[in-house]
């Protein structure tokens, strides 16, 4: 009597519940969620032609003579059951001569089960009444699953130094298999398809949990790296000894000008605020006030001596936002490693204007210039600098340049139009 497809599915219940359920897992993690979303794809795949190759043998197991198309199917189950952890073994296999090496004892499995589907009876055969008989050498198939074990672990726990849980999953599914193989082979059990088929969910479940997991991980590691990446560039923008001139300079200013040392104070104040906000805050800012935050440094600055530093402002173009803590850093290289490095000073000019595009931000001084820098000042406006772009970079799509103009250096910043603007 030809199985129904119906009937066939009633009494494969468990092996549909298990590739239908790894199959929502996999399609509803998403492709950019889960890394090794296309193998398990690849893995369920096979496993589903498998069961429908069980499908049309039982379909001609009810035939009165033999058809070769049997054969054919008889074989390629016989050479896939082994053969699961193997397709579970290759994706972490990334050498392509270990994965040769690897594939072997499968393609030698396969040889001798194709070769009884051509009418050499050395794994199985079908007699002329269409009764299925076991092969000499059925015993093949379970060796090459053994074969696979010793593969495990040797590969992936000595020499890939596969995640250990993961490992013993895999070793899990191995003997999983060779023991409903085994049952079969004793005529004690033929549910073989169905251990094969909860593994791969339980499978599929772990690699997904594994990959959260991993991911919460990686991302838990990145908040670190922010953070010390912004107490890096806390560092790097308050300098002890800036704090220490600026108090010093307010305090003598208590004596000799109590007004201005209240707008010193207020200015110091805003500048120390201004810094400890943005490191707590990863919001664009309007570029007036990034340029107010430059202004109360300068301001600073200027309490020691204002004759020594010039400042020429051209603002064309604030109607835009900008990161914190981009155009300050600038004009503090601009006066502390070039125009205060000069015995008498001098001009730094900064402007902004819109070209095509983008936005282009220019702090330019006539100081020392980069090449005749000190190797400690250098490292210094390399920290600075590289907090800047990144900063730029990840926040507003933005770049900067920074060269040297022969009688000092220019900074350059472009940022590209929002297109609401």
């Amino acid at each position: 009597m030809r199985p129904t497809i119906v009937g066939f599915l009633l009494s494969n219940y468990l092996i549909v519940i298990s590739i239908v359920g790894a199959l929502a897992v996999v399609l509803a993690s998403g492709r950019e969620q889960f890394a090794e979303y296309n193998a398990v794809l690849w893995e369920l795949g096979v496993f589903a032609s498998l069961i429908v190759a069980d499908y049309f043998q039982d379909w001609m197991a009810t035939f009165p003579r033999p058809v070769f198309m049997r054969y054919l199917l008889v074989a390629i189950d016989y050479t896939f059951h082994p053969a699961i952890l193997l397709i579970i073994i290759l994706p972490l296999v990334k050498d392509l001569k270990v994965q040769f090496v690897t594939t072997i004892p499968a393609l030698v499995n396969a040889a001798f089960c194709m070769a009884s589907a051509f009418g050499i009876p050395w794994v199985f055969t079908i007699d002329a009444n269409n009764h299925f008989e076991r092969g000499q050498l059925v015993m093949i198939p379970f060796a090459t699953a053994l074969v696979y074990a010793v593969i495990v672990v040797i590969e992936l726990g000595v020499y890939y130094r596969v995640d250990r849980i993961r490992l013993a999953m895999i070793i899990f599914m191995w003997f999983s298999i060779v023991l409903a193989m085994m049952m079969q082979y004793a005529n004690v059990s033929s549910n073989i398809n169905e251990v094969i088929g909860i593994d791969l969910l339980l499978y599929t479940v772990y690699l997904i949990m594994d990959d959260r997991l991993h991911a919460s991980e990686e991302l838990a590691k990145k908040e670190i790296e922010l953070k010390d990446s912004k107490v890096k560039l806390l560092v790097s923008q308050i300098q002890p000894h800036f704090i220490f001139n600026s108090l010093e300079s307010i305090k003598a200013l208590c004596r000799e000008d109590p007004q201005k040392a209240g707008d010193a104070i207020q200015s110091f104040s805003r500048y120390l605020r201004a810094n400890l906000e943005s490191i707590s805050s990863d919001k664009l800012i309007s570029l007036e006030t990034e340029l107010n935050h430059a202004r109360q440094y300068i301001a600073l600055e200027q309490m020691g001596d204002s004759r020594r530093i010039n400042v020429e402002w051209d603002i064309q173009d604030k109607n835009f936002a900008v990161p914190a803590l981009t155009i300050e850093p600038l004009v503090e290289n601009a006066i502390r490693h070039g125009i205060m490095a000069r015995p008498g000073g001098g001009t730094i000019m900064i402007s902004s204007r819109r070209e095509g595009d983008y936005h282009i931000i220019t702090v330019e001084d006539d100081g020392i210039g980069i090449d005749n820098s000190t190797q400690e000042q250098k490292n210094r406006k390399s920290t600075g600098m590289t907090n800047v772009r990144e900063r730029l970079a990840a926040r507003a799509n933005g770049t900067l340049k920074v060269s040297g103009t022969g009688h000092g250096t220019l900074a350059v910043v472009r940022i590209p139009v929002e297109k609401e603007e």
